[in-house]
């Protein structure tokens, strides 16, 4: 069960208006996310990140952060978001990640 800083109800608020959360992070009211597409006839989401200095996410915030952080659980996490909000089963590429050697954290979530 998905259950990350009350995360799981904020997204479930959206189940039944998907589209306004996607309209929420185009409109520039995401502090991480700059642009999220979802492209139904292809079932693919395209999420770009903005640009950090360093990972935002608490566990990355040392030295030497571990790159695992964004294989798996940041991965994991987009999965467990992007699922309930769906309702389905997703899948999700990292396509970049500040830990990784990226400018910021951008991801392909694939649906279904």
């Amino acid at each position: 069960m998905f259950i990350f800083q009350k995360y799981d109800k904020w997204v479930i608020s959206f189940k039944d208006n998907q589209e306004e959360f996607f309209n929420r992070v185009n409109r520039g009211d995401s502090k991480y996310w700059e642009k999220l597409e979802y492209d139904k006839v292809k079932s693919v989401i395209t999420l770009v990140g903005r640009k950090f200095q360093s990972c935002t996410c608490e566990y990355g915030q040392c030295s030497e952060p571990p790159k695992s952080l964004c294989i798996y659980c940041c991965k994991r996490f987009q999965e467990e978001l992007f699922g309930l909000l769906l309702n389905k089963k997703v899948n999700v590429k990292i396509d970049e990640s500040i830990i990784l050697g990226g400018e910021k954290c951008s991801a392909t979530i694939f649906v279904g």
